[in-house]
């Protein structure tokens, strides 16, 4: 499963409300990274969704654990509305089991507390580097891939075996590297499918090993796809004119088309007789559009451009906002 997820703040006030049941609030309750080796700091985001008729605020977040820390996007929810609270979980601060309560507390609609749960073992006989497959920002449809090296100690013997990723966008697959003393390494390789849908992910590959206290270890995966064509804006506002004063000057904007290779622009549509449009033309990876505000009325001015290109893209939209009075 592939998880989208985005940037977050963290809401510091404190007070003691009524403790009530998870499942009100979050998908779940409790996550378990399982095995892990020391030292990466482990990512999950529980989904938290407003089930009631008011605003949800979030008043605090605390933890039962200083190698975890929480964190929310906003401190207001609306009604049927969600976000995810992140959890990170350092694993370099423990060895063994360890497990985190965080504890999310409501000051409206409602003065309550909600908590969900992070668990962990932390392990010293094997190692990943780098700590995840970070395969950082990468454009839609290339053919993107990246590598960790797994390596165990203490049992010549360790083997490793199907590697099964949380989403069919990932293709992982497992090499033995070097077995040697008791020294065992594996490289793991995962490719990205083409079609990987525009946003930042993050999933987890399992692998199965032969050692029965630990059945299987995750290996967390981030990725950020950028669309193949980016406009600079997609909503220009020219704002309250005079009729005379649009006469009288140049009124314009200029918006910029970046694409992750060279593109055409085909044909832009929508746009009334009050705009008028300069495209640059040819194959090019950077395409500058200029918009004319050229009324010859009053008016309130809302067009919805389509901008259509050669790049196998869906089209772009342009949405143009202007007020003209006399």
């Amino acid at each position: 499963m592939l998880r989208w997820f985005a940037s977050v703040v963290l809401v510091s006030v404190f007070f003691a409300p009524i403790h009530v049941n998870a499942a009100e609030y979050f998908e779940e309750k409790v996550h378990d990274f399982g095995n892990v080796p020391r030292g990466p700091v482990l990512v999950h985001y529980f989904k938290l969704t407003n089930p009631h008729k008011e605003t949800l605020t979030i008043s605090s977040l605390r933890v039962s654990c200083g190698c975890t820390t929480a964190s929310a996007p906003v401190a207001t929810i609306a009604p049927g509305k969600s976000i995810n609270i992140l959890a990170q979980m350092d694993s370099s601060r423990f060895i063994g089991h360890k497990e985190v309560t965080i504890f999310v507390n409501f000051s409206s609609p409602v003065y309550e507390e909600a908590s969900v749960v992070v668990r962990a073992f932390g392990r010293t006989d094997f190692a990943m580097n780098p700590d995840t497959l970070a395969f950082g920002a990468i454009s839609k449809e290339s053919q993107s891939t990246s590598s960790m090296m797994i390596s165990f100690y203490g049992d010549a013997n360790w083997t490793l075996s199907k590697p099964t990723p949380e989403s069919n966008y990932i293709l992982p697959s497992l090499k033995l590297v070097k077995r040697e003393g008791l020294e065992v390494v594996y490289k793991l390789t995962a490719k990205l499918h083409p079609r990987l849908p525009v946003g930042k992910w993050y999933s987890d590959v399992w692998i199965e090993t032969s050692n029965p206290s630990m059945p299987r270890i995750r290996v967390p995966l981030t990725v950020e796809v950028q669309p193949a064509l980016v406009l600079s804006q997609s909503n220009i506002d020219f704002g309250t004119l005079s009729l005379q004063s649009v006469k009288d000057q140049k009124i314009e904007r200029k918006v910029m088309i970046r694409g992750t290779k060279p593109f055409q622009i085909l044909a832009i549509e929508g746009a009334s007789a009050s705009i008028q449009l300069d495209k640059t033309s040819g194959s090019k990876a950077i395409h500058v559009l200029t918009i004319k505000l050229k009324p010859s009325k009053e008016m309130d001015l809302n067009d919805k451009l389509t901008i259509v290109t050669d790049s196998g893209e869906s089209s772009l939209y342009l949405a143009i906002h202007a007020k003209v009075i006399k």
